[in-house]
């Protein structure tokens, strides 16, 4: 390995090795709901993503769905994608033309998207909209905010339960657009952010939370600077490795910097080490445990449906207690919503 002002050469050799941990997640089956010559549908379990990402590797829907049922990762299409912290219903296309065909439809507003939350506070007994455009607030962590000059969106929300005792609400949304984190956005700035959503239901975007695009008189870089401070994975440190900074001012001032002479071409994979002095995770020795709502977050995707198909999960376990009057209040709402989607 080399510093960043060395010269490529002639005949010099480029190995690619990576050097990855793979984040951990919550031991929860993934179970198939349908499968259909087009589709195959799962009820996706939260603390997992939907397809390999950054630390996730194995730890996927995706991959795990190869291992658990003989899936060939490649086989599937990704439809769409869940937060890790969702649940419920995950679509993947098993064909070119049914994924061709859903992601036109998508596109025509042509398929019905139902999810339920539970969120902060008594949500109002009427049906509100709520079309605030949303942009990206952070690239480096993918958070956004409502933004005038960001991309257009329309959710409606619909009240289903409302417990006065714990002051919050379980509700119906249903998105017309799927823009990255659109419901957490707009429910955050009608002032009723997600329960345990660690991103959005957050003072770290003001006294009000973000409600009504109120940030407590902070500029939007100050936002910006707050917000990725608060998610640093360096805030799960207990302990670490307090020779890691100056190791890697070293190596960088350093004009080579050999790999324990390793010849990476010919290593079998069991023969690869196990330790990398550059690497920011071997040098972590202790983190603190997550706490629940790093791995959930009560919103699911609760029902898809589209030209000659209609998937539907069962509620979760947050909404099962009161099961009886979420599912008249949804019944009582299937002509509207079919009214909407017409």
């Amino acid at each position: 390995m080399t510093n960043p002002q060395y010269r490529i050469r002639n005949n010099d050799k480029f190995n690619h090795l990576v050097h990855r941990h793979e984040n951990e997640i919550p031991d929860l089956p993934i179970k198939i709901i349908a499968e259909t010559d087009d589709f195959l549908v799962v009820n996706k379990p939260a603390g997992l993503p939907v397809h390999p990402c950054g630390n996730y590797r194995f730890n996927s829907v995706k991959v795990l769905l190869e291992n658990e049922y003989g899936r060939a990762v490649n086989e599937l299409r990704t439809l769409y994608r869940l937060d890790r912290q969702t649940t419920g219903v995950l679509m993947f296309a098993k064909n070119y033309e049914t994924d061709f065909k859903f992601k036109n439809d998508v596109l025509k507003r042509a398929v019905s998207k139902i999810y339920l939350a539970k969120v902060d506070g008594l949500f109002p007994n009427e049906e509100v909209i709520c079309d605030q455009p949303i942009s990206i607030l952070s690239k480096a962590t993918g958070i956004r905010r409502v933004d005038s000059d960001g991309q257009d969106c329309l959710s409606r929300f619909r009240l289903l339960y409302a417990n006065k005792q714990e002051n919050t609400s379980i509700i119906r949304c249903q998105i017309e657009t799927g823009r990255t984190h659109q419901i957490r956005v707009h429910l955050q700035y009608l002032g009723f952010p997600i329960c345990n959503d660690t991103i959005y239901n957050n003072f770290v975007w003001g006294p009000l939370k973000g409600k009504g695009g109120d940030y407590g008189g902070k500029s939007i870089e100050q936002l910006r600077n707050d917000v990725v401070k608060q998610h640093d994975k360096k805030s799960w440190i207990c302990e670490s490795d307090p020779d890691y900074a100056q190791r890697l001012k070293e190596i960088g001032e350093n004009d080579l910097y050999e790999h324990d002479q390793l010849d990476l071409l010919n290593l079998k994979f069991d023969e690869l080490p196990s330790y990398d002095p550059i690497c920011w995770n071997c040098a972590t020795y202790q983190k603190r445990p997550f706490p629940d709502d790093h791995w959930f977050m009560p919103l699911h995707c609760w029902r898809y449906s589209g030209d000659g198909w209609s998937f539907e999960s069962p509620l979760p376990e947050w909404a099962i207690q009161h099961s009886d009057l979420i599912q008249n209040n949804i019944q009582e709402n299937k002509k509207e919503i079919q009214k909407i989607t017409a």
